[in-house]
């Protein structure tokens, strides 16, 4: 399953690369249902590495993450990662931001969704090609970063 994954992350990537990037609208509601495989079938794959808090911190604080999930490959969401804890979020071509925070619990990255104020919190996986994955509890490994810039590149 890790396998099967991989080579979707991979694929989404590449697609997504192809498409235009403008924002749109606001941050996804969080199913209920897990809508990807769960962390421990991720890191069967060896080439899937967990992430430290400490690297997530260092990528993300101060910077302008671009969100994919994994069932809904046609969505785009951007986030600027303030270092305050709050974090700015606008789906492809919105006009609107929706504030919510972010914060870590030990190893565990966790951000809250804007509009129900839900927290989701969880674990990042690499993998070749910069893949990245966000893995909860919850969702499994549901959602992919697919592109991330230095600072507030996007003015959120």
């Amino acid at each position: 399953m890790a396998t099967r994954l991989l080579a979707v992350l991979l694929m989404m990537t590449l697609v997504t690369a192809c498409q235009s990037r403008g924002l749109e609208g606001t941050s996804p509601e969080l199913p209920r249902e897990a809508a990807g495989p769960g962390l421990a079938e991720v890191l069967e794959d060896p080439n899937m590495v967990l992430l430290t808090a400490a690297e997530v911190r260092r990528y993300f604080t101060g910077n302008t993450v671009y969100w994919e999930p994994l069932r809904e490959p046609e969505k785009l969401y951007a986030a600027y990662y303030d270092p305050s804890g709050e974090r700015r979020v606008r789906e492809r071509g919105a006009m609107t931001v929706e504030v919510g925070r972010w914060r870590f619990e030990g190893e565990s990255f966790c951000q809250g969704d804007p509009k129900s104020g839900a927290e989701s919190c969880g674990s990042l996986v690499a993998g070749p090609d910069d893949v990245l994955a966000f893995c909860s509890e919850a969702q499994g490994c549901a959602w992919l970063v697919i592109g991330l810039n230095e600072g507030n590149s996007l003015s959120l």
